[in-house]
């Protein structure tokens, strides 16, 4: 009997280890689309100097303190519900700054959008953040110590491979949109497919 539910483990670990392949490329996608994006529709709503800026920072900032929080939550709460909460949320704040490309696009509000834009795309920062931990601390009870480097480079190298196909075939598909004077649709477009491979992430998760 022992011997049967230790097989049966290392079965549903595998099993979790190639779905989280697939989770990886999943949410490698969803930054093909998001946020190897997001600096040029920055600069395509008018942003600034200043806009450009804090976007970047606030993003390279807010994550690692989120990570802080992110480890404080474990003694609360399973690992599970935290990153799944979290990546749900973050999935879902694409449709808001989508939503952006729409309003500029149609003249509302245009002075104000640089500044949602800063603020929507920190709110994904820090959900990132803030799932992190317990996603790590959940992948090495998945992942046995000596298999982590092959596996984590096998996982990378497939979900990375993914991210640069998609920011490749964006780039060419907002030129042909510029072209065709459509941009901010395309950038709509673009933030709408990462909510969508964000939730087909999510979705693995709960597997």
């Amino acid at each position: 009997l022992a011997m049967q539910k230790e097989s049966l483990i290392e079965k549903e670990k595998h099993n979790a280890r190639r779905i989280s392949i697939i989770e990886g490329s999943a949410a490698s996608a969803s930054g093909g689309f998001g946020d190897s994006f997001i600096i040029p529709f920055a600069q395509a709503i008018g942003s600034n100097a200043l806009h450009i800026g804090l976007i970047s920072a606030f993003s390279g900032f807010i994550s690692p303190i989120s990570q802080l929080f992110g480890n404080k939550l474990m003694e609360k709460q399973p690992r599970k519900k935290i990153v799944r909460k979290y990546v749900l949320i973050q999935a879902l704040l694409w449709i808001p700054i989508a939503l952006i490309a729409i309003l500029y696009w149609q003249n509302i509000l245009q002075g104000y959008l640089p500044w949602a834009l800063i603020i929507l795309y920190s709110c994904i920062a820090i959900t990132s953040g803030l799932a992190h931990p317990a996603w790590f601390s959940w992948m090495g009870d998945i992942v046995q110590d000596d298999k982590r480097g092959k596996y984590f480079s096998k996982r990378n190298t497939v979900a990375g491979s993914v991210g640069i196909i998609v920011a490749i075939l964006g780039s060419l598909i907002i030129d042909k949109f510029e072209v065709l004077g459509i941009t901010f649709i395309g950038f709509g477009l673009f933030f709408l497919l990462a909510c969508l491979f964000r939730l087909i992430s999510f979705s693995m998760f709960r597997k």
